[in-house]
Order: structure tokens, then C-alpha cells, then sequence
């Protein structure tokens, strides 16, 4: 199958944005619901969280469940509230390090019968990661190879997977591909199995390199991600990264670059991506900007391009720094991400956008203490009717990662 790149607009430095910075006077308030003990236990909780109708949490965890040379090579859990408050924490599966994976990196799904999908960065016959079903039944969870990467033309390190509306499984290869800079593929059920097949494989040329955040998905059907790497030379030294496309077509799949980062406008992608129904994309690069990163929307022009506009460039001031988590959206149509300052030493932040009359508004809901439960907390996931926000956080003071709730403010204090 021949793919082409058609022709694209990158700028050389991206647009300012009408937008607007305000701290939040009034924060949202954390409650840490649960905090994990660590190596045989969960250790080091990953992505994103997902919720039941019963108001159950799941989730995964890159380390815990034991093996692996004591940290544990990974697990899968669920908390599930008591009638009289407090929450029971029960391991659904933990992973042994050989042939069924280990390490979860990537986000995790739940289909309409309960079953949870996720990845294996490693692990599997050839160590180059799995995919992966874990099935309820009456007698327990059942977890179930997918498919095992190879490393080789078919991928290898998967990310994260995606849905569509047919079932079929949608995800990135960091590394492997025919040209070893990673992949996209599908996987697709049938009767004896799943088969993969790749859509994708990158150069690190203008295409990009190292798809690390997962694919989104759009009603018709084109996956949307970004890739770390590659793009273009003038302003790094591997590429500032690009964002891509793939669409679905009578002759096959056909990838287009939309966006080429140059750095000022935002450098190495990392997180996942965030659609709207007007056809704009949202992210996040961990560096650029002034350095410490940026969040964007990318948004298609009348001419066949696509046009960067800067939503916020973080500061490495209580606005924090490093953007390295994906963007999400509430029913409002609010933006929301996480800060790592990991590599900054800045502060740990839940930020939101609010669109508004005059530009987006920024302002950090929550800063979460070095010494408490948000160390490298990330982007909320779950939303509930009231308007709180949950999500993971990979280390909680001396203990291994946490789940955290986070309480609007009164109504009337809010910015």
C-alpha cells in the first residue's frame, strides 16, 4: 500500500493565542481516596483511571504484584466503595513477567460487557510488550494475550490502545516498524483470535518518530497522535516532533502530517491527544515554549493546513512545567492536563482551560504538595455529575502511587 504526505502548512513559530492566565484564587480541594503500598501490592498506578456504573475504580500499575526483581512486574485493580466510607482495593491480576507481559505503560479500556484492554511496554515470548484482555466471570478475571509484539516489522513497546465503533483495537509502537521508529496498528477480533495488522510504520523523517501517546479516534473513523521525534532538524537536534493523521480510505490507510513542531510553538510530544467536534486538536509537548512546555490546539485552515495557536506556556512558576500527560475534556467542553516538573523542579499542577468569549482561560485548580499524595500526579479521567475529578498519582510521599479526588470549589468562587 503506497501512503504519501499531501501538502501541509507548518509555521516557523507558532501563533499567539487570545488567552488568558489566572491563578485560581479559590483551588479545587484533594482527597486522597486510597493510597498503595507498593512492590507486592500496587506500585506506581499509570495513565488513567476508568469508573463503573456501581461507582468502582479501575486502573493499572507499571510495578507491583511481585516478581519482576522485587518491584513487581505489574498489575491490574479495582477499588470499590464501602457502605460506610472507605474503599477495598482488590488485585484483578497481577502479571508475571513472562509470557502474558509486563510493566503497563499505557491507558486502559472497558468494554460495554465489563472486559478491561490494555498494553505491556515488555514481557511477552519475545520481550517486546502484549496486548492484552482481562475478562470477568463468577469465579474471578481471566486474562488473555491478545497479541505479542516482536519488536520487529510489526512493532514493538506498544503504548495504548483505542476503540472504534466496530471493536476494533487501535494503537502506537514506540519502537519497531519496518523502519524501527515505531508504528501504528490495528487489532482486529475474528474467529480463531486477533490478528494485527500495521497501518503505519515511521522514518523519523518528516513523518516522526517514537508515537508514544496512543491514537485518538474521530467520528469518521481517522486517528489522530503525535509522534516525540523527528519532523524537522532546523530547531532540534532529532526533530521537535510532529502530529499526524490517518485516514481511512477505499485503497488502504493514508498518513499526513498536520504539524511539524520547530520549538517555540512546543517540543516533544509525549501525552495523548484531545479531539473536538469542530475537527481541532489538543496536546501538550513536555519542553519548548519557554522551555518547559506548552499546551496547543491545532486547527484546520481554509487552504488545507493546519494552524498552531499556544493555549499556555508554562513559566516553571506555580504554573508548574513539563506538560508530559494527556489532555482531556469534561461534558463542558473544559481542557484538562497535568504538570510533571519532574526535570524542572517545579511543582505539580491540575490545570484547566475554559473556553470563553475572549480566548482560552488558564488556571491551575490544584497544586499538589512535593511531600504529599501528587507526586507526578496525572490528568484527571473520571468525571462525575458533580463536577469532582479523579485520577492516578505514581507516588504518594513514601508510599507508591495513590488516587486522588479533587472537590470543586462553592459556587461563586470559582474563576
Amino acid at each position: 500500500m503506497k501512503l504519501f504526505i499531501p501538502r501541509i502548512l507548518i509555521t516557523a513559530f507558532a501563533t499567539a493565542a487570545l488567552t488568558l492566565t489566572v491563578q485560581a484564587q479559590y483551588q479545587y480541594k484533594e482527597t486522597t481516596l486510597y493510597t498503595f503500598g507498593g512492590q507486592k501490592d500496587v506500585y506506581q498506578p499509570v495513565r488513567n483511571l476508568l469508573a463503573d456504573q456501581q461507582g468502582n475504580f479501575y486502573g493499572a500499575s507499571t510495578y507491583g504484584g511481585g516478581g519482576c526483581s522485587g518491584k513487581g512486574c505489574g498489575t491490574v485493580f479495582e477499588l470499590s466503595p464501602g457502605s460506610g466510607g472507605g474503599w477495598t482495593e482488590t488485585i484483578l491480576y497481577a502479571f508475571t513477567g513472562k509470557d502474558d507481559g509486563e510493566y503497563p505503560i499505557g491507558n486502559i479500556l472497558m468494554d460495554a460487557n465489563g472486559n478491561i484492554f490494555g498494553t505491556t511496554g515488555f514481557g511477552g515470548t519475545s520481550g517486546a510488550g502484549v496486548a492484552w484482555e482481562l475478562s470477568p466471570s463468577a469465579t474471578g478475571w481471566t486474562q488473555t494475550v491478545l497479541y505479542t509484539f516482536t519488536g520487529q516489522a510489526d512493532g514493538g513497546f506498544p503504548s495504548g490502545l483505542t476503540f472504534d465503533a466496530n471493536g476494533n483495537l487501535f494503537g502506537t509502537a514506540t519502537q519497531g516498524g519496518a523502519n524501527t521508529w515505531g508504528a501504528i496498528f490495528e487489532l482486529f477480533p475474528g474467529s480463531s483470535g486477533w490478528t494485527e495488522s500495521v497501518l503505519y510504520s515511521f522514518t523519523d523523517g518528516n513523518d516522526g518518530g517514537e508515537p508514544y501517546g496512543g491514537v485518538a479516534i474521530d467520528a469518521n473513523g481517522r486517528l489522530y497522535g503525535a509522534a516525540e521525534v523527528g519532523g524537522s532538524t532546523t530547531s532540534c537536534q532529532q526533530g521537535c516532533g510532529t502530529v499526524y493523521r490517518l485516514s481511512p480510505s477505499s485503497t488502504g490507510w493514508r498518513f499526513s502530517r498536520l504539524y511539524a513542531f520547530q520549538g517555540p510553538g512546543g517540543e516533544t510530544p509525549f501525552g495523548g491527544l484531545a479531539l473536538d467536534a469542530a475537527g481541532n486538536v489538543y496536546g501538550t509537548t513536555r519542553a519548548g515554549g519557554h522551555n518547559y512546555g506548552v499546551v496547543f490546539e491545532l486547527s484546520p485552515t481554509s487552504s488545507g493546513g493546519w494552524k498552531e495557536t499556544l493555549l499556555h506556556d508554562f513559566t516553571n512558576g506555580t504554573d508548574g512545567a513539563d506538560p508530559s500527560n494527556s489532555v482531556m475534556f469534561d461534558s463542558e467542553g473544559n481542557l484538562y492536563g497535568a504538570t510533571d516538573g519532574t526535570a524542572s523542579n517545579a511543582p505539580n499542577t491540575i490545570f484547566r482551560l475554559r473556553p470563553g468569549t475572549g480566548g482560552w482561560v488558564f488556571s491551575v485548580i490544584y497544586t499538589f504538595p512535593s511531600a504529599n499524595t501528587g507526586t507526578a500526579a496525572q490528568t484527571p479521567s473520571v468525571f462525575d455529575s458533580a463536577g469532582n475529578l479523579y485520577g492516578v498519582a505514581l507516588t504518594a510521599g513514601r508510599a507508591q502511587g495513590s488516587v486522588y479526588e479533587l472537590t470543586p470549589p462553592s459556587k461563586g468562587t470559582t474563576n
